[in-house]
């Protein structure tokens, strides 16, 4: 029988100084196993020491390859991704805000395990979060997700967010933001290495997946570093998330269309072709925003600084990224429905060429003017929580890096994304 009044301690443990990144980053005890530590095994995910500079697949982990880092793209290949190379956001420090400190290993979560909280994320994502998104969440989608892991996990993830989002009290936002964290993590590695063997019997519930993925992705960037399409610290060779995540998605959409077209989400695709009808039929975009786009051909490509700088190939990467984004304003003129803009902003973002890419990623200034009109088919989009803001944090972030003397040319998407109409 215990000794009244002894207190118990926290159970000590002797630091660790050549543990890998992850441990360290989620302040847990490493257990220092190479080429992968044993934590880093349970979790499924990359492996990474300090000293070695190089990536390690967990062991006893068949992920794709190649495998790229969270957020870091090769500046050879920063454009249209695999469909198994989709990245996702870096998550936030593994530390329950209920607790004040690192989550234990020992009482982290493993794939497949869910608890009484789990049960409420879930009612809330069924009865609440998932009329709010593009897919639609039918009684066969939420049977089949009951035979997927990564996808129950990122149902669950999707549903902390949201219970963030709606919630006004700071320590709740922290609670669900370190959930929501921890099923986005747990989901990663299984919907990888399904990725790397899409089939008619998983086709459906990647799809659905990818379109969660993409949700988290808008709901938990707000900051301009992330907005923003590169990173500072390695302009170049740094695609952002959000912006890699809907290439990579796109990408898997037309990989897997003759899986997809015949699945209980076919309709989605059938309705997708009402953007493309709207075009063949001769839609036109509103005659301002065509105005304010014709600005790029008729003086910005004229200046001899742009022609003396830019090759063919740029030009017409220019030029298609120029009628790609006109055709989804014209298609949004004929009264798109709120999925279906949703789908024309990914769209764009998604067949732009790899071209293109790279000039918005050498912060070339027509690539920053067209990416500044591209924001306002994201206005169009705030009516769900999760792309709220998203236009303004975009376009501020793209207007610092214009400068000044580029402002004539972004007047008219500044004056609709601040109008107080």
């Amino acid at each position: 029988m215990p000794t009244a009044g002894v207190q118990k301690t926290r159970r000590s443990h002797t630091k660790s100084r050549g543990g890998c990144q992850e441990c360290k980053r989620r302040k847990l005890k490493c257990g220092e196993q190479k080429p992968a530590c044993s934590g880093c095994v349970k979790r499924e995910i990359q492996c990474e020491y300090v000293n070695s500079g190089t990536f390690h697949p967990s062991a006893n982990v068949d992920l794709p390859a190649p495998t790229l880092p969270p957020t870091r793209v090769p500046s050879s290949s920063v454009g249209s991704p695999t469909p198994s190379s989709i990245p996702v956001r870096e998550p936030p420090p593994a530390v329950d805000p209920r607790l004040g400190v690192g989550t234990p290993a020992d009482t982290e979560r493993r794939v497949g395990h869910f608890d009484m909280e789990d049960m409420n994320l879930w009612h809330h994502f069924i009865k609440v979060t998932a009329p709010t998104l593009t897919t639609p969440w039918k009684e066969d989608l939420v049977q089949r997700a009951l035979s997927c892991d990564y996808l129950v996990h990122g149902m669950l993830a999707t549903g902390a967010l949201h219970l963030g989002y709606l919630s006004s009290d700071p320590k709740e936002k922290d609670k669900y933001a370190f959930l929501a964290s921890q099923h986005h993590d747990l989901a990663l590695g299984p919907f990888q290495r399904a990725m790397a063997n899409v089939n008619a019997g998983n086709a459906n519930q990647l799809w659905v997946f990818s379109t969660l993925l993409m949700t988290f992705t808008y709901a938990s960037y707000r900051s301009i570093e992330h907005l923003f399409p590169f990173s500072e610290g390695a302009s170049n060779e740094v695609l952002s998330n959000w912006m890699f995540c809907l290439r990579g998605c796109v990408g898997f959409v037309q990989t897997a269309l003759e899986h997809l077209e015949g699945g209980p989400l076919g309709f989605i695709i059938s309705e997708g072709m009402k953007v493309e009808t709207a075009i063949a039929d001769g839609a036109v975009p509103d005659s301002e925003v065509d105005r304010s786009l014709s600005l790029l051909r008729t003086a910005v490509f004229q200046m001899p600084l742009i022609k003396s700088t830019t090759t063919v190939e740029e030009m017409e990467a220019y030029a298609d990224a120029i009628e790609r984004l006109r055709n989804m304003f014209a298609a949004y003129s004929r009264g798109l429905t709120s999925q279906m803009t949703r789908a024309a902003a990914a769209l764009w973002v998604g067949r732009v060429s790899d071209t293109f890419v790279r000039l918005l990623s050498e912060k070339r200034p027509p690539a920053l003017i067209l990416t500044a009109h591209y924001c306002l088919l994201l206005k169009y989009c705030e009516n769900v929580w999760y792309m709220e803001q998203r236009s303004y944090y975009l376009f501020e972030a793209v207007k610092q890096s214009l400068g000044e003397q580029w402002a004539p040319y972004v007047e008219y998407p500044h004056r609709v994304l601040y109008s107080r109409t």
